[in-house]
């Protein structure tokens, strides 16, 4: 079982670059004495569109474009522009599906080895009915990637457990959300947490801004409390508050409170370069929200050199408390450790360093070595 709290320090670059290196012949050996002649074929009900933002089919596309293609064949949707980075790879086959559902089904009731999926559809909930009909074989693989029950209906909480409950196989993304899911759903889970490129998200070391600037990245959903980013900027009117994120039910309300707080600057969703653009530039990360998994944003903001505050209500396990960042329980305590990081430039650069240290332990070459395992794994079962 693979959590944040298992890690120890202390392996440099070399240390990762030598997995990376010995994957593909461990990977391939590994098939080998499962005694897989063929290459894996994995469907994945995800999007992989270039300006799809949801976290989990982010997720999703990062695992595909990293599975050895020497061994994994792997199907994704897109439905206008995909990911450039899949386009023409020889291992990625890409579906616009149209008309969505019979496409969908047709490819989910294809053959494939194991069918992988980042989230909840009602597409999905059908496909385990009509699975059955159609006596479909192949291994079903679900990753958890939040704290259950959601903060949705009823109805979307039921199509999330019965999903779940007809999966071979579960992952969660933390140890909390394991236990939320075991507590919910009443079944067990490995833990394999979310993954950050790490070549990409870096730190800047020519950073020439002189204003203190604290970022959050999200929606705008009320779950995430970007809120309380707007009370912090009127609070601290010196500092640039910057707002990154998709449109939400509180956009509108951000936009209007941000008329009036000239410290205050509110975007839409970025292309990547610009988001990491944003975090380089940026000295402390706050992130509000009270509903999460293992949030990718704020491992991103820690491979970036930014220390982070979080809220103890999803029990986070992307920063260290005291040592990348702060895990705080109400808003009075996040005003007051935002104050601290505000006032101390040698701790932000501690933390920073100390975060970047913590979140290359998450590089997605590593994660997704593990999938690769599992995935392994879980034919070589099912062939036994």
């Amino acid at each position: 079982m693979f959590n944040a709290a298992d890690i120890q320090f202390g392996e440099g670059v070399e240390y990762f670059n030598r997995i990376l290196f010995e994957s593909v012949f461990l990977v391939r050996f590994s098939m080998n004495l499962a005694g897989f002649k063929k290459k894996i074929r994995i469907i994945m009900h995800a999007f992989c569109d270039e300006d799809d933002f949801n976290a989990q089919n982010l997720n999703a596309r990062e695992i595909a474009y990293r599975l050895n293609p020497a061994v994994f064949d792997v199907t994704l949707f897109y439905k206008n522009f995909p990911d450039k980075r899949l386009v023409g790879k020889r291992n990625i086959r890409l579906v616009k599906p149209i008309p969505y559902y019979p496409m969908v089904f047709k490819y989910l009731l294809g053959k494939y080895d194991v069918f992988f999926y980042v989230r909840v559809f009602r597409a999905d909930n059908i496909y385990f009915r009509l699975k059955k009909f159609f006596h479909d074989k192949k291994a079903t693989v679900h990753i958890v990637e939040n704290v259950v029950p959601y903060l949705a209906s009823e109805h979307y909480n039921r199509i999330a457990k019965e999903n779940a409950l007809n999966s071979d196989y579960v992952y969660s993304v933390s140890k909390y959300v394991a236990e939320t899911v075991e507590k919910s759903y009443g079944i067990e889970t490995k833990i394999i947490p979310v993954g950050v490129d790490t070549t990409l998200f870096k730190p800047k070391n020519d950073r020439k801004e002189k204003q203190i600037t604290v970022l959050y990245v999200g929606t705008f959903q009320h779950r995430k409390r970007p809120h309380l980013v707007i009370e912090a900027a009127k609070r601290f009117p010196k500092v640039k508050f910057h707002l990154i994120g998709k449109s939400g039910p509180l956009a509108p309300y951000l936009r209007s409170k941000a008329k009036a707080l000239p410290n205050v600057q509110i975007d839409g969703a970025v292309p990547l370069p610009e988001l990491v653009a944003s975090m380089q530039s940026a000295d402390v990360f706050l992130f509000p929200s009270i509903h999460e998994g293992f949030p990718k944003v704020t491992i991103e903001a820690a491979a970036t050199g930014l220390p982070s505050i979080v809220f103890s209500n999803y029990k986070p396990e992307t920063v260290l408390n005291g040592e990348t960042g702060y895990i705080v329980r109400d808003v009075d305590e996040m005003m007051e450790k935002l104050q601290v990081l505000i006032e101390d430039a040698d701790l932000r650069h501690r933390m920073g360093k100390r975060a970047r240290e913590f979140a290359e332990k998450f590089d997605w070459n590593i994660i997704v070595k593990k999938w690769e395992n599992e995935f392994i794994n879980i034919l070589k079962k099912g062939a036994d």
